[in-house]
């Protein structure tokens, strides 16, 4: 029996410094591909002379820039391969990668897709092993799983590691209106319709860099996710969508404190502590937020789920600032009250509605 063949799609935007790093990671597979497909999406840099000592071993389509996810899609409709593989410019793939998976696939026939665990690096540093996943997830066979779990095995196959079948693909593509958590949306599509294989063994690296076609900030990044997840409440239920709402609005949360964004970090701050009023971490980060938002500048357009500015959810929550002080920041009484009217409705174990915050900071 012929051997299926292998076609790599490997979008390229300002990657001309890393793509040859990639690249050499899949020419040094101890079973190389067939094709080797490197999408230019429209990049301001020149990556041919890193491509150059290549040769014809890749084949460069250009297209106008329109993201990962048009980038991935352009690469499917050109490749021939019977299985397709997916490496961003910026990761790299160890030199078994291949060999195992085909190995994966060809013990267990009915998979359509395999991925698994990686390595996760900031540029020029060291590596380390992504752990965040649950063991039980890794190194057997998931036949169309049902609500939540789905969900989570979705989000846990990272698309630089993945090996699919063309047949399980079935003409489905990436969503080019999401400019991150595309991938968990098309991998929660072929999870319901085909079994899919997570290996415990890490067999790429994902490099964190800043800027590339994968990378998103956190406002990005989580209302992408919500979007996702709001598509998918069928998929998850009621207790599912609260889950994931909570873990994106700490994500988000997080990325904004985490570049000292106090003011912006506000909007999901609340929206977290609105669907978990009972969690003492939700009451002091909100609480800490609103602090740091006092030594904030004004952020003009920030993505921020408050009022009309970001997505506020299903449940019909919003946070209203009290006005401001003409020096653009909240006085003394109102940074009080920012405090204040979480931790004693917390108290009450009560989450808090529109109704009830408007009168409140308007006294």
């Amino acid at each position: 029996m012929t051997a299926p063949t292998v076609s790599v799609l490997i979008p390229a935007y300002k990657a001309a410094h890393t793509i040859g790093r990639a690249v050499g990671s899949v020419l040094t597979q101890t079973i190389p591909p067939d094709e080797i497909l490197i999408i230019d999406d429209g990049s301001p840099d020149d990556v041919m002379p890193a491509l150059a000592p290549y040769g014809d071993r890749v084949r460069v389509l250009r297209k106008a820039n329109g993201g990962a996810s048009s980038a991935r899609n352009f690469g499917l409709d050109h490749c021939r391969g019977d299985l397709i593989a997916f490496l961003d410019a910026d990761d790299y793939w160890e030199p078994q990668k291949l060999e195992r998976q085909r190995a994966i696939l060809k013990r267990h026939p009915q998979v359509g897709l395999v991925a698994g665990r990686f390595y996760a690096q900031s540029p020029g540093g060291s590596r380390a092993l992504d752990l965040t996943a649950q063991r039980s997830l890794f190194d057997r066979v998931w036949d169309k799983p049902a609500g939540t779990t789905a969900f989570e095995i979705a989000r846990r196959v990272w698309t630089s590691l993945v090996l699919v079948r063309r047949e399980a693909l079935d003409g489905r593509r990436f969503d080019a209106g999401l400019r991150t958590a595309e991938d968990v949306d098309l991998w929660v599509r072929l999870v319901r319709s085909a079994p899919v294989y997570l290996a415990s063994e890490p067999l790429a690296t994902a490099v964190l860099e800043a800027g590339s076609l994968s990378r998103g900030d956190a406002a990005d990044d989580c209302s992408n996710l919500l979007t996702v997840v709001y598509r998918y409440a069928d998929l998850l239920g009621p207790a599912g969508v609260r889950h994931w709402e909570i873990y994106a609005y700490r994500q988000w949360t997080a990325g904004c404190l985490g570049r000292g964004e106090g003011r912006a970090a506000v909007g999901p701050a609340w929206n977290r502590w609105i669907r978990q009023p009972w969690s003492p971490e939700a009451c002091w980060i909100l609480c800490k937020s609103a602090g740091l938002s006092l030594g904030s500048p004004q952020h003009s357009g920030e993505k921020s789920p408050m009022g009309p500015i970001g997505p506020i959810g299903p449940m019909g929550f919003a946070f209203f600032c009290p006005n401001e002080t003409q020096s653009n920041r909240p006085g003394r009484n109102e940074m009080e009250l920012y405090c204040a009217v979480p931790c004693a409705l917390l108290r009450k174990g009560r989450p808090l509605r529109n109704s009830a915050i408007l009168p409140i900071l308007h006294q």
